[in-house]
């Protein structure tokens, strides 16, 4: 789903809201690198908001979707395998790999 940051019928911003739990993000939906960040900035919140890790309401398709999960998943489980209800911390090694595992799949 794509909308403007602006609520205006002329607004040009471009970017497009990625949300999960009651938090919202405006990225360029262009831009993997931004994206990514973002998408590990839901995959590592709390258990209880993260849902799948991949932010809902948002402009991919499905099957980009699910390589999404596949990837968070992947690498959450790395660190515990009960991540589903556990709130994973990542170190800055583990980090880094999951963004560019994102971004491997987010590049056209």
């Amino acid at each position: 789903m794509r909308k403007s940051e602006h609520d205006c019928p002329h607004c040009v911003c471009g970017l497009t809201a990625m949300e999960w739990s009651d938090r919202e993000r405006w990225v360029d939906a262009n831009d993997p690198d931004e994206v990514a960040n973002t998408i590990v900035m839901c995959a590592l919140d709390h258990s209880y908001d993260r849902f799948d890790g991949v932010p809902y309401g948002w402009w991919c398709s499905d099957e980009k979707k699910i390589e999404l999960r596949i990837v968070v998943a992947k690498h959450l489980s790395a660190v515990d395998p009960e991540w589903r209800d556990t709130s994973i911390i990542m170190n800055d090694v583990q980090r880094a790999a999951l963004k560019a595992d994102l971004i491997k799949v987010l590049k056209p």
